[in-house]
């Protein structure tokens, strides 16, 4: 099943830190982009945990949001803005 919904973004000790939206939550992991270069090629990629939990998405509204990013091989997500499929710092 192939399900995309609203998640919550956990670090290494489990705190969250962001809530990201159509997410494909097969997977327990989401690739997050720290900076990209200037032709807009994700670097800096770190893999964090995600989690369904009502508890965890209610700590999520109150954290910066996620924003999904489309480029050649896929999508990624960053912290930075994103405005028409690019990144503005």
């Amino acid at each position: 099943m192939n399900i995309k919904e609203r998640v919550a973004v956990l670090d290494s000790l489990g705190a969250v830190i962001g809530e990201a939206y159509d997410v494909n939550t097969v997977s327990n992991i989401i690739p997050i982009a720290h900076a990209f270069t200037p032709d807009q090629t994700p670097v800096n990629i770190i893999y964090y945990k995600i989690s369904r939990s009502q508890r965890n998405l209610k700590k999520a509204a109150y954290t910066p949001p996620i924003s999904r990013v489309d480029y050649s091989y896929g999508s990624i997500w960053t912290f930075h803005a994103v405005e028409k499929n690019i990144v503005k710092y």
